[in-house]
């Protein structure tokens, strides 16, 4: 390609990215303003549920999965339980079969 080629094409696509850019700013910076409130709540919602189950936390990756693939905070954190049980919660189980023998 000629040097004057190569700044056309460079003044062009200078130009497309930077009206580009700047649209991608403002139309990510107006999804912040409409997401702000909603967002807000919803942290509001999950630091209450928080509150009442205590290992929220520590279920955080398996809980974060089931969310994505559609289930409520609920359900995820009753099914991640059900698949990550405590250890006093597997110590109680290992206590009661030893001593049903």
């Amino acid at each position: 390609m000629k040097g004057s080629n190569r700044k056309s094409v460079r003044r062009t696509i200078r130009k497309s990215n930077g009206n580009g850019a700047k649209r991608s700013i403002r139309r990510k910076q107006s999804i912040a303003q409409d997401a702000g409130p909603r967002f807000r709540d919803m942290q509001r919602a999950v630091d209450k549920f928080a509150k009442t189950h205590r290992r929220l936390d520590e279920l955080a990756d398996p809980i974060e999965r089931l969310i994505q693939a559609g289930f409520s905070l609920e359900e995820a954190y009753t099914a991640a339980v059900a698949v990550r049980p405590s250890r006093r919660e597997l110590i109680k189980a290992a206590i009661s079969r030893l001593s049903s023998r």
